[in-house]
């Protein structure tokens, strides 16, 4: 598969949904890959940090993402967080992932399209 969104209000697994349910794929999401800018994980830490968006994102991603146990609430809140910079997420042939630049953080793979599971 290949494709690109961008990732803005609807955080990364709103929009890793519309690309996976265009798609006809499923995906898993490796938490502790997904980067986040310094300090961002220690605001996500506090509940007085977190947007009504963020929260919004969250509960609508109940319905078609679930959590391993291992991932903690602050990477929970990380990919589902509304308040991101607009960086690209893009679907690549897995041989071809090392020629551009960003980060590895998960794959497609068939399953119930749109569904999401976070490790």
């Amino acid at each position: 598969a290949h494709a690109m969104t961008d990732v803005t209000g609807f955080g990364l697994l709103g929009h890793l949904h519309e690309l996976t349910l265009a798609g006809g794929l499923a995906a898993v999401v490796e938490a502790n890959a997904v980067p986040a800018i310094a300090g961002a994980l220690e605001l996500l830490g506090d509940d007085r940090a977190i947007a009504g968006g963020s929260r919004n994102n969250r509960r609508y991603a109940e319905a078609f993402a679930s959590f391993d146990a291992r991932v903690d609430e602050v990477r929970r809140r990380l990919v589902t967080d509304a308040m991101t910079s607009g960086g690209l997420l893009v679907a690549v042939d897995p041989a071809r992932a090392g020629d551009l630049p960003g980060a590895v953080i998960g794959r497609l793979l068939d399953g119930e399209p749109g569904t999401i599971r976070v490790i």
